[in-house]
């Protein structure tokens, strides 16, 4: 009966050890998704960005949309609300420009460093401006506007670390950002549910943490997975070309010699 009581710490011990490991590789992750050294690191680059762009243009089309809603169930504070939503449109509308104009580089590292750069500014600032909703819609006194802000918090999160962490560099700071928003929040609230609420904030956010890791794992594990399909049937076919043109080389020579032979009895 002591075995199982005896390997129970040390199954858990083997988790946090390799949670640990995990942390510990994840600024390497994010540099080498900003900034690939090799052919290969740059393909898996441009396919996560890829996955990640078609996530924005949803995010681009979607967020406008649900900032309308907030300005028309809002009664409290006026017209900053409203200038929060027009500069929310403008940077939706910015961001379907640069994200629908190509970027001309021949090499594919370099192609892969300048699209990274970009959607990594596009994702921290339009974070930046949805969650700002949070600072012109707080007010101390209503208990029901708090609840709201940090609804809308934590439904960000929940967002950005789902669609956004296809892509490790462009999700790091959003995810930091809002996370330390969901946990501030209850911190501030001076009702009497704000240690509870406080603790639930934890809770969330290392659950959408460790979300957005098993998705960025999976898929770098896809994409790699993908590229060494692709290049595997790129050698067979190239073999296989080698192999056909060697064969028509020897069916051309061995026809040659027939005719030789066959020219050589003819004469005698």
């Amino acid at each position: 009966m002591s075995a199982p009581s005896e390997s129970w710490p040390a199954a858990l011990g083997a988790k946090c050890n390799g949670a640990l490991a995990y942390a510990g590789r994840i600024p390497g992750i994010v540099f080498s998704s900003l900034s690939p050294k090799t052919e290969t690191e740059a393909q898996i680059v441009n396919a996560q960005l890829d996955l990640l762009r078609t996530s924005l243009k949803f995010f681009d089309y979607l967020l406008p949309l649900a900032g309308g809603v907030v300005v028309a169930f809002d009664r409290w504070h006026g017209q900053m609300v409203g200038v929060w939503w027009v500069a929310l449109i403008l940077n939706c509308a910015i961001n379907e420009i640069v994200l629908n104009r190509p970027v001309e580089a021949g090499d594919v590292i370099e192609r892969a460093r300048i699209r990274s750069r970009q959607q990594v500014v596009i994702c921290f600032v339009l974070a930046a401006v949805w969650s700002s909703v949070a600072y012109w819609l707080w007010h101390p006194s209503y208990a029901a506007n708090y609840v709201f802000v940090e609804l809308i918090l934590c439904c960000t999160l929940a967002a950005i670390a789902t669609m956004s962490s296809l892509h490790a560099a462009s999700s790091a700071v959003p995810l930091l950002m809002i996370s330390t928003a969901v946990i501030v929040v209850p911190a501030l609230n001076r009702f009497s549910s704000h240690l509870i609420t406080f603790g639930l904030g934890v809770i969330f956010v290392a659950l959408m943490l460790g979300h957005a890791w098993v998705i960025q794992l999976r898929t770098v594990r896809m994409l790699r997975l993908e590229n060494e399909r692709s290049e595997l049937i790129a050698h067979l076919r190239l073999a296989k070309a080698e192999s056909d043109a060697r064969s028509e080389e020897h069916t051309s020579e061995l026809q040659s010699r027939g005719l030789i032979s066959y020219a050589v009895f003819c004469l005698k």
